[in-house]
C-alpha cells in the first residue's frame, strides 16, 4: 500500500467526493470546542428552563450525585451484565452492599439490591400482599407496560392476584369510578405512577 487512497481503491469513482468538505476548520482545543457546542445548543430551549411530560418515562429526574459518583467506578463500567465470566465486580459490591444492610438491620440474611424499578414495585405488591394478608391488587392499567409484565409474572405462582384499574381514553387519568367499583376488603394495595406512562399527572380534584 503506497498511499492512503489505495485503502478506497474499491470505492466507486462516482461515489468519492473529490473536493474538501464543507465543514468548519477543527477546534483542536477541548474548552474551546466545549464552548463552541454550548454556543450552539443554547440557541434551543431546553428541560431545565421548561418542564416536560412526554410519556413513556420521558421527564426531569433526579438523579443524587452519589450515584454517579458509584457507577462511574472501574468494577461498573467495564461490567457487562451480571454474569460472574465478565462481572469484574459486581457480584462483590452487591455483597458488600447486603452486608451492610445486614449490620443495619441486624439480621443473618437479607435479599440483593433492587435491580430496577420494575422490581422494585413488583416486590413492592408482592410484600404488600404479605403484610396485609390481603389477595388482590389493584394496579393502575396507565402505567408502564413492561413494568405491568413484571409485576405479573412476580404474582403468576404467588398472591396477590392483578386486577386492573382503568383509565379515561381522553384525559389519560385514572378512572377514579372504576377504582371505587374495584376497592374491596381483599386489597392489599393500589400501584400507580405519577405521572403516569402517558406523561400526564394525576390528580384527585373534580374532574
Amino acid at each position: 500500500m503506497e498511499s492512503a487512497e489505495d485503502i478506497f481503491g474499491q470505492i466507486p469513482e462516482h461515489l468519492r467526493l473529490r473536493r474538501p468538505l464543507n465543514i468548519p476548520k477543527a477546534i483542536l482545543s477541548e474548552y474551546e470546542l466545549k464552548k463552541h457546542v454550548t454556543e450552539l445548543l443554547s440557541k434551543n430551549k431546553n428541560c431545565e428552563e421548561y418542564k416536560n411530560y412526554l410519556g413513556g418515562g420521558c421527564w426531569q429526574h433526579y438523579v443524587p450525585a452519589v450515584c454517579k459518583t458509584i457507577m462511574e467506578r472501574d468494577e461498573f463500567l467495564s461490567a457487562y451484565v451480571g454474569e460472574a465470566f465478565a462481572d469484574h465486580g459486581k457480584f462483590q459490591a452487591q455483597f458488600e452492599y447486603a452486608s451492610c444492610i445486614g449490620e443495619l438491620v441486624d439480621m443473618d440474611m437479607v435479599n440483593t439490591p433492587t435491580y430496577d424499578w420494575a422490581m422494585a414495585c413488583a416486590t413492592t405488591v408482592r410484600m404488600a400482599s404479605r403484610m396485609t394478608g390481603r389477595s388482590k391488587a389493584l394496579v393502575a392499567k396507565s402505567i408502564s407496560p413492561e413494568r405491568l409484565s413484571c409485576i405479573k409474572d412476580y404474582a403468576c405462582s404467588a398472591t396477590p392476584d392483578i386486577e386492573l384499574v382503568n383509565y379515561d381514553p381522553k384525559s389519560g387519568l385514572l378512572d377514579l369510578n372504576d377504582l371505587k367499583d374495584k376497592l374491596s376488603e381483599d386489597v392489599c394495595v393500589l400501584y400507580m405512577e405519577n405521572p403516569n406512562f402517558f406523561g400526564v399527572i394525576e390528580r384527585t380534584d373534580k374532574r
